[in-house]
């Protein structure tokens, strides 16, 4: 018996060979590239072959669809001879530009999703063909995914050309496919509501999951159909299911319209509240005109208040919710990442931009320091919320960047930016010039959806330089501005929560990843919804065994689970043996095992140390197991008994 190992044939587009790699990699698949089709050495393992759509071959390379080797074609078709052979004819291609999708993929077993560019049109010439799903377009139908098996040789077509489409959502170019004004706000960023005509339902759907989906469910079937485990690197470590990732950005701290702050006196008559209301109200409008007046580089309304009187009067603000928050998670058992500003923006900056800056801290401050320590202790992470002058300003962003590591005393931070501003792919350049290990901007601010068509981490690709760019995306899903704020969405909590859960719904479908992004500068007694909104939101997330993480560690387990490469592979009816080279220790490294024929009973070691049974989730088919992965090589041993 053997184990599957992918070889993807990357003699092909980069955009579309980065998409196969992508896909290959979040699926934790032992796959290698090759070039040159007489390399291919099948000893070593059971071997299937990916070939791209824009895969450069020559008529003697085609001759590979004639031989026992398993194939899966995305969206590459060979000659005519080579296809009627197989038992289909080209008749046509079909091809749509973006923003516009080409078709609609339908599986058999009711997946759906949309693609983009071309796809060849076949006609079909044989009943041994099996048609594992169709496409819709233009009001038509076409063979989407065929395929052909006698024994060992399986081929699989999935015509619709999937990779590319993984490029368009990675790389940000719906930004530069839409030219039109209408579709962008007054910020410059993408308006999520106005292109619901063009994406359609699909809005709410992870694409690339959907994707990733179709692809391994065909290697599941070859799998089985040649009696082969199936072995993969799990998604998350300790066997979660998905991920649930908490951020918060801290725009403001004690923001309060002075007009509000007086009605709240009057109303309730609590004295010293009312003073304490009034005092900050005050305070941010001097503050605010202070800095619109240049005479002061930075806006702190906690800066302009005697210590003494802060202490006395902060239980009285209402937007100060750190301590709500921290309760929250806590009776969760979460950690969060939280972003502050570095400090308030400078007139010179600041002219040409906006006409209000929303901050009224700077890191400066006792009580703000104070707070980022206390977070740091209860194991959180500290990141930069970039101003909306540094997302394409160099020196703006790296000004910033020092302040923060000065105060947190590390290089490796993550960062978001302000409103969800970016300039694609600028943007991403410049936060991995400037070394940051993940940005976490990538999401849509007037309504809700997969804006990357995914939740999970990826590297984004710059489209202009023919590249993946070395800094991760971790796009956020669920922003509670969207729903709530007046200018957006302007939802109930009940419509709001409902939408919320819909969306964990579907992450879980995939075992995907729901990062959160939530403002503690809510007015208790205006906004309570909006806490209780976010506290039902995690206890329906739990249901679904989440890894409660936060960004900066998503985004080092993201790395380092790319990193970890399978080696040697033996197998035989009752065993099989990997190793694993992993580049540093972590705990609860995770490993799913599908064996063809059923699994009843399983002992698993690994470095000749047999793991517990709590390590160990079996399921009809397949096992589940968890362990702490030593850098460099961890022998796997699985003992079967069917």
């Amino acid at each position: 018996m053997e184990l599957l190992k992918v070889l993807l044939f990357s003699r092909a587009d980069p955009e579309e060979e980065y998409g196969a790699i992508e896909l290959l990699q979040r699926m934790g698949l032992p796959f290698e590239t090759v070039k040159d089709l007489n390399e291919i050495d099948r000893e070593k393992g059971f071997t299937v072959l990916v070939i791209p759509h824009s895969a450069m071959m020559s008529a003697n390379e085609e001759e590979i669809f004639t031989s026992d080797l398993p194939i899966i074609s995305i969206g590459f078709v060979p000659n005519q001879r080579i296809s009627e052979n197989i038992g289909f004819s080209l008749n046509n291609e079909k091809s749509v530009q973006p923003p516009s999708y080409c078709g609609q993929l339908e599986m058999s077993n009711g997946t759906k999703a949309p693609f983009y560019y071309s796809f060849p049109i076949v006609e079909t010439l044989e009943s041994s063909l099996v048609l594992m799903g169709k496409i819709y377009a233009q009001g038509k139908e076409y063979p989407g995914v065929i395929g052909k098996s006698h024994g060992g040789n399986i081929k699989v077509f999935i015509l619709a050309n999937l990779l590319r489409s993984v490029t368009y959502f990675l790389s940000g170019a719906e930004e530069s496919v839409l030219k039109s004004s209408e579709f962008f706000d007054e910020y410059g960023r993408i308006n999520a509501r106005k292109i619901r005509g063009i994406r359609k339902e699909f809005m709410e759907t992870p694409v690339l999951e959907v994707y990733q989906e179709i692809l391994f469910k065909v290697l599941q079937d070859i799998c089985k159909m040649n009696d082969i485990p199936l072995v993969q690197k799990w998604f998350y470590p300790f066997k979660h299911k998905i991920a649930l990732c908490l951020t918060h950005d801290i725009d403001i701290v004690s923001s309060m319209p002075f007009r509000s702050a007086l009605e709240s006196f009057l109303r309730k008559k609590r004295i010293k509240e009312g003073i304490a209301r009034l005092l900050l109200a005050f305070i941010y409008q001097a503050s605010s005109f202070i800095f619109k007046t240049h005479l002061s580089g930075r806006r702190d309304t906690y800066g302009m208040l005697p210590q003494q009187i802060l202490q006395t009067f902060l239980p009285y603000n209402p937007y100060w919710n750190f301590d709500v928050f921290d309760r929250i998670e806590k009776e969760f058992k979460a950690s969060n990442s939280t972003y502050f500003f570095q400090t308030g923006v400078s007139r010179k900056t600041y002219e040409g931009l906006f006409n209000r800056i929303e901050i009224d801290y700077s890191i400066d401050s006792t009580h703000i320091r104070r707070v980022i320590g206390t977070l740091r202790q209860k194991g959180c992470e500290i990141g930069l919320h970039g101003s909306i002058a540094s997302y394409k300003n160099t020196m703006q962003m790296q000004s910033e960047k020092s302040k923060l590591i000065e105060v947190i005393g590390t290089q490796h931070i993550g960062v978001r930016q302000h409103r969800l501003l970016m300039d694609i792919p600028g943007t991403w350049e410049l936060h991995a010039q400037e070394g940051f290990i993940y940005d976490s901007s990538y999401g849509y601010a007037h309504d809700f959806g997969f804006r990357a068509g995914t939740g999970f981490p990826f590297n984004p690709w710059d489209i202009d330089k023919k590249r993946d760019l070395p800094i991760l995306e971790i796009p956020p899903i669920i922003h509670d501005g969207t729903f709530y704020q007046e200018h957006f969405l302007n939802y109930s909590a009940e419509k709001a929560l409902e939408i919320c859960k819909g969306i964990v719904d579907v992450v879980r479908r995939y075992n995907g990843v729901i990062t959160v992004l939530w403002h503690p500068h809510i007015d208790r007694e205006k906004q309570r919804q909006w806490f209780d909104s976010y506290s039902e939101l995690l206890r329906y997330a739990l249901e679904y065994d989440p890894w409660r993480t936060n960004a900066m560690e998503l985004a080092k387990w993201w790395i380092l689970r790319k990193k970890v490469k399978f080696g040697k592979i033996e197998a035989d009816k009752t065993s099989v043996k990997f190793s694993l080279y992993s580049p540093a220790n972590y705990q609860g490294f995770s490993i799913k095992m599908q064996a063809p024929d059923g699994i009843s009973n399983c002992e698993v070691s690994v470095n000749g140390q047999s793991l517990e049974c709590n390590r160990i989730e079996k399921y009809e088919d397949s096992i589940l197991f968890s362990f702490d992965m030593s850098e460099g090589a961890n022998e796997v041993k699985i003992m079967m008994n069917k």
